[in-house]
């Protein structure tokens, strides 16, 4: 198994309230859980999906994940896929409304470190 970096980043698009009520991790089905570890992939997809909604970024424990039996695989330019991430492994959540929400996090200093 391939071993992903300490923290990577899911982005969800949010349309309303509700849907951060009913939050019990992810599951991505046949098609897998994508995990950003690329800090200009995370802009990209922030300024995408702010457009008409906000973004929740949410920091996956994915080391944490692969020690405790999470199989990860790497699918290149910085985009990392399982098959689910329990909650108990996501440790921070952003909103962000767009690019200058974004800069105030510590994301990039996060991913830079690693």
């Amino acid at each position: 198994m391939i071993a992903p970096p300490k923290y990577l980043y899911h982005i969800i698009c949010l349309h309303g309230y509700e849907e951060l009520l009913f939050f019990d991790g992810l599951n991505g089905g046949d098609l897998g859980i994508e995990l950003i570890q690329d800090y200009e992939l995370i802009k990209k997809e922030v300024k995408k999906g702010t457009r008409h909604a906000r973004a929740e970024l949410r920091r996956v424990d994915a080391l944490a994940m692969h020690n405790n039996g999470y199989e990860f695989r790497y699918l290149g330019n910085g985009i990392w896929e399982t098959d689910s991430v329990p909650r108990s492994f996501i440790n921070r959540t952003e909103i962000v409304y767009g690019l200058r929400d974004l800069k105030k996090t510590n994301i990039e200093g996060e991913l830079k470190d690693e």
